[in-house]
């Protein structure tokens, strides 16, 4: 599987753009700042308790902690947490 890069048709933000902070989980942080592509994308995380880039960061583990934005990018899709954007988002 490969991840395809998508924009953020709201923001003009890419998905490859919005991940990378997600990564700052790895190091320890226990926030994210939020990034307009999970906050447009994201939904059905409001059970959680967060905003879409914060769901990503704590939720879509262990892929997000390693870098990976395939099999990230797969999860979110699996359980259909992108919107507005059908399925398979990113995905090659």
């Amino acid at each position: 599987m490969q991840a395809v890069e998508f924009k953020d048709p709201v923001s003009g933000q890419l998905l490859s753009q919005a991940f990378a902070p997600c990564r700052a989980v790895r190091t320890g942080a226990t926030t994210v700042t939020p990034q307009p592509f999970f906050e447009n994308q994201v939904v059905n995380w409001a059970p959680y308790d967060s905003g879409g880039t914060q769901f990503v960061a704590d939720y879509i583990v262990p892929y997000v902690v390693r870098g990976d934005l395939a099999d990230s990018v797969q999860l979110l899709n699996e359980y259909n947490y992108f919107d507005g954007v059908g399925l398979n988002l990113g995905l090659a």
